[in-house]
């Protein structure tokens, strides 16, 4: 039997790998696996098609843009999901994700002030994303849920979990409907 402690950790881990599950399937950004089960580097992780870092940054087209804008929007999602649960930021549990998107972004050709302006607009993309419709958090909720039940879920079990739940939720804002309540 699990601790209180070690139950809200596995809860906090499994909407955090969700919420990488979510936009990556909203952005329509490939990945294999997502799983909460534990190794030695991680508490859980996505595994994604092909990695970032192998863009090229020297000569950004709008589609190579688009591309890497896609995957830190992705990589953004899970600590915003995470945030939900939690009621704050982990930045342990972010630390991965938050180094992957300095990297990546240090890597583009604007000023420091630019690159820190796009990662804020990123973030924000991110966290409308997974909790800003209703749809999408209904999906980061039963996506959680899923891999608290089956601790880890392919692209494709994770897929039939998304679009079972977008079809059962109706398309609007979750600012709206808390406003009606």
């Amino acid at each position: 039997m699990r601790s209180s402690q070690q139950q809200s950790r596995l809860k906090a881990t499994a909407y955090h790998e969700a919420g990488h599950a979510v936009a990556a399937l909203e952005c329509d950004v490939p990945f294999r696996l997502v799983s909460i089960q534990a190794d030695a580097a991680s508490l859980g992780r996505v595994v994604y098609g092909r990695l970032l870092h192998r863009h090229t940054f020297e000569c950004l087209t709008p589609a190579r843009r688009d591309a890497v804008e896609r995957r830190l929007v992705v990589a953004l999602a899970g600590p915003e999901a995470e945030r939900l649960v939690r009621g704050r930021y982990n930045h342990v549990g972010a630390s991965g994700d938050r180094a992957t998107v300095v990297e990546l972004i240090s890597r583009m050709p604007y000023s420091v002030e630019a690159q820190r302006c796009y990662t804020r607009f990123l973030r924000q993309r991110a966290r409308d994303l997974v909790c800003g419709r209703t749809h999408e958090h209904a999906s980061l909720d039963a996506l959680a849920l899923a891999l608290l039940e089956a601790g880890k879920l392919t692209a494709a079990e994770a897929r039939q979990v998304h679009r079972e739940t977008r079809r059962a939720q109706p398309m609007t804002d979750a600012t709206t409907t808390q406003a009606k309540l």
